[in-house]
C-alpha cells in the first residue's frame, strides 16, 4: 500500500510539474509564470526625505503632523509625483526645477493635514538624503534641502 501511495504521488508531481513547464512555455511573462527578477537587484541608491528647521535639524513627524503623515508618506509622494509628471529619478539625476516641484508636492502633502502643535520654527525645509553605495565598501551621503516653506 505505502509503494502504490507513493508511486502516485510522484507521479503526481511529475504532472504537476510538467504542467507547469507547458504553461510556462505558452504563456511566457505572464503572471504566475514570470520569469523576471522582482527581488534580485538593488539600487546602488537611496532617498530618505524628512522635514527640518532651518538648521538642518530634523522634525519629528509624529510631534507636530497629523498621525497620518508618515515619514515613508513623504517618498511614497515624491516618487508618485515624479512617475505621474514623467520625471525621471534616482541616482541623483533629477533637475533643480524637477526637484524644487517635486519636493513642493510632498510639503503641500506634508502640511494638509492639521498640526498637532506648531513647531518652534519660521519655516520648513524639505530635506533629502542622497545615500550612494559604491564599489561595494564605500557608503556616501549627503543632505540637500529640496524644499522650503514659511509657516
Amino acid at each position: 500500500m505505502k509503494n502504490f501511495i507513493l508511486q502516485h504521488l510522484k507521479k503526481g508531481t511529475f504532472t504537476v510539474f510538467a504542467i507547469y513547464i507547458l504553461l510556462s512555455a505558452i504563456f511566457n511573462e505572464r503572471h504566475p509564470f514570470t520569469r523576471v527578477p522582482m527581488y534580485n537587484y538593488m539600487p546602488n541608491w537611496a532617498y530618505v526625505f524628512y522635514p527640518a528647521d532651518s538648521s538642518g535639524n530634523p522634525l519629528y513627524i509624529h510631534q507636530y503632523f497629523h498621525h497620518s503623515r508618515h515619514i515613508g508618506a513623504l517618498g511614497h509622494v515624491f516618487y508618485a509625483y515624479c512617475n505621474e509628471n514623467r520625471i525621471l529619478y534616482g541616482d541623483a539625476r533629477e533637475s533643480k526645477e524637477e526637484l524644487r516641484r517635486a519636493g513642493d508636492a510632498v510639503l503641500d502633502f506634508l502640511l494638509s493635514a492639521p498640526l498637532i502643535k506648531k513647531p518652534d520654527v519660521d519655516s520648513i525645509f524639505l530635506m533629502r538624503k542622497n545615500i550612494f553605495y559604491s564599489n561595494k565598501e564605500t557608503l556616501t551621503e549627503t543632505d540637500e534641502i529640496i524644499a522650503a516653506r514659511k509657516l
